[in-house]
């Protein structure tokens, strides 16, 4: 949830806090049994995912799935609302079908190669990776003082209508 989370204050930033929603794309590449040994994960990341982010996800491409990985699916899909469960697409094939799937998608030509797409990927450095995440992290809480600052600017201001309205209509039942 930590990188849902940074993920939609980045959203939020990039849009000036309009709402908008993502698309995820997740190889299963090297996915194997050993590493799914109970559904709970999954389950608490459904009901995380629907229940606090609510139609946050616009779709999920998932590529590579092994057959372990659709009877899975199969376990947990009935945890799932239809519509949440309507936004989940696998891709099977070659990598060739896989990219012409995606375009019908997405333009190739800004997605990275590692997706299939024809933009070089950029390479990764964990430690810069963990540096970026911290200052997003600390620029998240201040953004979030700030928007509880208005929210609860805006509560008040709501507060000091109805007084006056009220008063207003007092006064007016008098006469």
């Amino acid at each position: 949830l930590w990188s849902f989370e940074m993920a939609m204050y980045r959203m939020l930033r990039k849009t000036n806090g309009e709402r908008t929603t993502m698309t995820w794309l997740v190889s299963n590449a090297g996915f194997a049994m050993k590493y799914c040994r109970s559904t709970k994960f999954v389950k608490e990341l459904a009901h995380n995912v629907q229940n606090y982010y609510p139609e946050r996800l616009h779709r999920c491409f998932f590529f590579y799935a092994p057959a372990v990985f659709r009877i899975f699916w199969g376990m947990i899909k009935p945890f799932i609302d239809k519509t949440t469960k309507s936004k989940f697409v696998f891709v099977h094939g070659t990598d060739e079908a896989i990219a012409k799937e995606l375009e019908e998608h997405f333009n190739l030509d800004e997605l990275e190669d590692h997706f299939f797409g024809r933009s070089p990927s950029e390479s990764w450095d964990p430690d810069q990776y963990w540096a970026d995440c911290q200052k997003v992290e600390l620029e998240m809480i201040e953004y979030r003082q700030d928007r509880l600052a208005q929210l609860d600017k805006r509560d008040k201001n709501r507060e000091k209508r109805k007084k006056k309205k009220k008063a207003k209509s007092t006064a007016t039942a008098e006469k």
